[in-house]
């Protein structure tokens, strides 16, 4: 008896939009209420080619990092333990913005020289996640997946108060990249009810 092998395929994963292959999938998307706060870390104007080495790379090298483990008592205690975030906001056209590396810290924080820190205002936020095997893949269409989660559930982006905000958790980002498995961003945006 001749028995052919083939490989399992699933498809459910892939999506073409445009022309455009999305790589990613949104895993989970929930809301809560944030009390004011401020982001707090190293800040710089920069672009989405340029972010990874010259804020990320940055932030490692200039001490940024030791210096944000200074005011560890008051980082806001409602996300996921994470190693940072990457704060975008005041965008001038698509592809220049202002990006904080840094922590959500308290508004009664006070800070170490040499950090940069904005208020966030309290409101409606979305917390979503974005899982895939590369973070290059998250990234590429993070945006999208988030807006369409969004819209799907009686929600929109608040454009009045946009800010962009990625979050690298121990758990679901730092590990499994570590372990070379699939990894997961988390993202954080304000959003009103439609």
């Amino acid at each position: 008896m001749k028995c052919n092998r083939y490989i399992r395929l699933s498809f459910t994963n892939i999506r073409l939009t445009g022309e455009k292959q999305i790589m990613a999938e949104m895993t989970r998307i929930e809301y809560a209420e944030y009390d004011e706060r401020m982001v707090v870390g190293m800040m710089k104007r920069t672009t989405f080619e340029k972010a990874g080495q010259e804020c990320w790379g940055a932030a490692f090298q200039n001490g940024t990092f030791d210096k944000l483990k200074e005011i560890d008592e008051w980082v806001c205690p409602d996300q996921d333990p994470y190693i940072g975030l990457g704060h975008m906001s005041k965008f001038e056209g698509q592809n220049n913005f202002q990006y904080i590396i840094g922590k959500f810290v308290k508004t009664a924080a006070s800070l170490p020289d040499g950090l940069y820190s904005e208020n966030i205002p309290a409101g409606t936020v979305a917390r979503i996640w974005i899982e895939s095997d590369t973070l290059d893949n998250i990234i590429a269409c993070a945006y999208m997946l988030c807006k369409e989660a969004i819209e799907k559930t009686g929600y929109e982006i608040d454009f009045r108060h946009f800010y962009w905000c990625d979050i690298y958790t121990y758990k679901r980002y730092c590990e499994p990249q570590e372990k070379g498995e699939r990894i997961t961003l988390d993202y954080i945006l304000p959003v009103i009810k439609k």
